[in-house]
């Protein structure tokens, strides 16, 4: 067996007589510092075991997979900002059904603004300026036949829908952000 007593392959060296930290003289805290760290493995890290050899590290089929923080939900929905989004809009009839996609909810929202003022711009053409509130605008998302919002959730790659509540919730704080 030799010096080294029954070390499997490519485990650290402890206790050699060579150079600094060997067995004697000083050797003591390089020693202990390399139990140390034998004695708390670190999971799923690849460090060298010796000269230029990596040891690959072992897979367990029951070990837990690292989850991402779960991001904290914002009021008013705004945790939907950054999430690609469909948005489907129905104004009478079968031959109205329109939808559009955006980069994210806030994309959507403004677009919409600008739809409810090209129509009120189309119904009054003589006026210079045009004036309108969130409850103009709320009636006219109940007026509509169908209005609703498809949100891509990331973690699990479906999109969640939404309904008119929930856009006159997000139009709401969209255009308390705008004032």
């Amino acid at each position: 067996m030799g010096r080294g007593g029954a070390r499997g392959r490519g485990a650290p060296v402890v206790g050699r007589g060579r150079g600094r930290g060997g067995a004697r003289g000083g050797g003591g805290q390089r020693q202990a510092q390399t139990l140390s760290t034998l004695s708390k493995p670190k999971l799923g890290v690849n460090k060298p075991a010796g000269k230029g050899i990596n040891k690959p590290v072992q897979k367990r089929p029951n070990a837990p997979a690292q989850l991402k923080a779960k991001p904290k939900p914002n009021p008013a929905g705004s945790s939907q900002v950054g999430r690609h989004t469909l948005l489907l809009m129905q104004a009478t009839g079968k031959g109205t059904r329109t939808w559009t996609d955006y980069q994210n909810m806030n994309e959507a929202l403004s677009s919409f603004v600008s739809i409810y003022e090209k129509q009120l711009k189309q119904l009054n053409p003589g006026m210079a300026s045009l004036t309108y509130s969130a409850a103009d605008l709320h009636q006219y998302i109940d007026e509509l036949s169908d209005l609703s919002v498809l949100i891509l959730d990331p973690a699990t790659k479906q999109y969640a829908p939404h309904g008119k509540p929930f856009v006159k919730a997000q139009v709401l704080a969209y255009l308390k952000k705008q004032a």
